[in-house]
């Protein structure tokens, strides 16, 4: 009977000895697995800082090259170089001061061009006979100066739904739009929108003031 508790007492004793060999060698180059997703989640955290530090940068660049004039929709691009945004707006600069003498009849009330609105019958988007050459005249300048971009707004009187009247005011504007792409200039000279009801010249509700809230204004750049 001793001896069998001898033998039991040596064997326990092994296995004891094995177990503490085991502990020890373990490869310490492996990681444990609560190390390898801590050590995971920190990368995970560190890239998105990362990212969210290149995306600021992004919209810090394309925010610091905005300078275009708000009648050119055709400018550089938001993400263009700084030197290459100063460069297209000098000259666009240069070009818009050649044409400062031209456009200075503009404000001469002899000059077909300081005739700047086209007024439309009710309901109606087509172009009055006299207002041919009025708009002919500006399409000459515009063709002279292509650099020179203009918006046309287009608008409404008060009568007929919000959404009819931006509908009806955007088709005038593309309307005086289409005469003068017919004349030869380029749909990227022309900015067009409808504002419909929203911005009249007088807010009487009587025809006469109807009559001239519909229309379409030629705007030029400061």
């Amino acid at each position: 009977m001793m001896k069998h508790l001898s033998v039991m007492a040596i064997a326990s004793a092994l296995f004891m000895t094995a177990c503490s060999t085991q502990n020890v060698s373990r490869d310490n180059n492996i990681p444990e697995a609560g190390s390898s997703v801590a050590t995971s989640t920190m990368n995970s955290q560190q890239g998105g800082a990362g990212s969210t530090s290149g995306l600021n940068n992004g919209v810090g660049g394309g925010v610091s090259n905005t300078g275009a004039g708000y009648y050119n929709p055709h400018g550089a691009g938001a993400g263009a170089g700084a030197g290459a945004g100063a460069g297209a707006g000098a000259g666009a600069g240069a070009a818009n001061a050649n044409a400062a003498i031209t456009l200075e009849n503009l404000k001469n009330p002899r000059s077909p061009l300081s005739k700047r609105i086209i007024y439309f019958e009710y309901n109606k988007a087509s172009i009055k006979p006299e207002y041919q050459q009025v708009l002919n005249a500006h399409a000459k300048l515009l063709k002279q100066y292509p650099n020179i971009q203009i918006r046309l707004e287009g608008h409404a009187d008060e009568r007929g739904t919000r959404e009819y009247n931006v509908a009806l005011s955007e088709q005038r504007a593309k309307t005086v739009e289409w005469h003068l792409k017919s004349q030869g200039i380029a749909g990227s000279q022309m900015e067009i929108v409808g504002y419909g009801e929203e911005k009249p010249i007088r807010v009487n509700s009587n025809e006469e003031s109807w009559a001239e809230n519909r229309r379409v204004e030629i705007r030029y750049p400061r």
